[in-house]
Parts: structure tokens; C-alpha cells; sequence
């Protein structure tokens, strides 16, 4: 924990008021034992309208902070071990957004770079291992959603793990911590 604060800016440094094409959309409750968080509208239809699911919030980001590297942090064990320790564990509220320790300007080149590319790719593989779902609710009526199956990609957030763990300063062993913090429950095979 102490290595993760030795960062004084936060996440929340990031977010602006100003809509613009660099945001997230992240999913703010539910998930169980991952966050999600996608650089796209997910499909979210309630009787035949497009509308977004009360569950996600859409954030727009500065330009010191691009929303794939936004997405892989906010993807990463290391958040997902974070958020446990902070929230009610099934709400993500702005405490745990405000509070997460972020210096993009103490970041490397390089790891912004592997976080960029390593965001792009789980984009992707989100995408590509989503499945549109169809339900019916007495009270809600008829809903069409993308669902997403985090766990898939378990190996792409592993590697942002590493490299969020060499910006942090984190040991190998602390690494290790982080990628395999909750591993029993997180990768069962059952819906997210």
C-alpha cells in the first residue's frame, strides 16, 4: 500500500466535465470479481430503445490520460485488489475513482506505451469474448445487453498487472500478490 501512495496524484486528476471522444465507460455495480471498464458503449436495449444501463457511467478523460491506458488500470488486479480493500465491495463510487493513486506524469514513456498497446488488446479480446444476452424483468420489461467474461482475458490483465507492478515499484512477490489476489473465485466458470 505504501508503494501504491507514494504516487501523490490521483485518478480523478484525469476526469474533465468536457465531453470529448477520449472516455471510459465503466461498469459501477455488480461485476462480482472483476471491474469493468471499456473504452465503447456496451449494447445496453430496455423495449427496444438503446439506452445506457444505470449500472455503468461514462467518464470523460483529459488528454494526459488515454482511455486505453485508463482502461487497462482500471481492468487490472491491482484496481480490482484496491477496490476490495476501499468499497462496499459491490458499488464503484468515486471515493475509490478519487482515491487511486496516479502520476502520469512520473510515468515512463515506455509504460505508458505498453499500457496503451495493452489496453487496446483487452479492448479487443472484451469484444471479442462478449455475448449479447437477452432477459425479461417483470418491472423492466425486456432487455438486450452485452455481457462480458473478464476471466477470458485474465492473461492480457496480468500483463498490464506486470507493468502497472514496475511503475508502482512493486517486487516480484508483490506482483505476484496482486495477479493472483482472489484467483479461486475470480476464474470460475460463471457469469460476470
Amino acid at each position: 500500500m505504501k508503494k501504491l501512495f507514494s504516487k501523490e496524484s490521483r485518478l480523478s486528476n484525469y476526469f474533465i466535465k468536457k465531453e470529448n471522444y477520449n472516455f471510459i465507460i465503466l461498469k459501477t455495480a455488480g461485476g462480482l470479481y472483476f471491474k469493468i471498464c471499456t473504452t465503447f458503449e456496451p449494447l445496453y436495449e430496455k423495449n427496444g430503445k438503446i439506452v445506457r444501463s444505470s449500472t455503468e457511467s461514462k467518464i470523460f478523460l483529459s488528454t494526459e490520460l488515454p482511455k486505453y491506458i485508463a482502461a487497462s488500470i482500471l481492468n487490472s488486479s491491482l484496481f480490482y485488489w484496491f477496490y476490495i480493500l476501499y468499497s462496499d465491495c459491490y458499488h464503484l463510487t468515486s471515493r475509490e475513482l478519487s482515491n487511486f493513486p496516479l502520476d502520469m506524469g512520473a510515468m515512463s514513456s515506455n509504460i505508458k506505451d505498453n499500457l496503451m498497446n495493452l489496453g487496446k488488446k483487452l479492448i479487443e479480446d472484451f469484444r471479442k469474448n462478449s455475448k449479447i444476452i437477452e432477459r425479461s424483468y417483470l418491472n423492466r420489461g425486456k432487455v438486450i445487453l452485452q455481457q462480458f467474461y473478464a476471466r477470458k482475458s485474465k492473461p492480457i490483465i496480468d500483463e498490464i498487472d506486470k507493468v502497472l507492478g514496475k511503475y508502482y515499484g512493486f517486487s516480484n512477490d508483490e506482483i505476484m500478490h496482486i495477479i493472483n489476489y482472489d484467483i479461486k473465485y475470480r476464474m470460475m466458470e460463471k457469469d460476470e
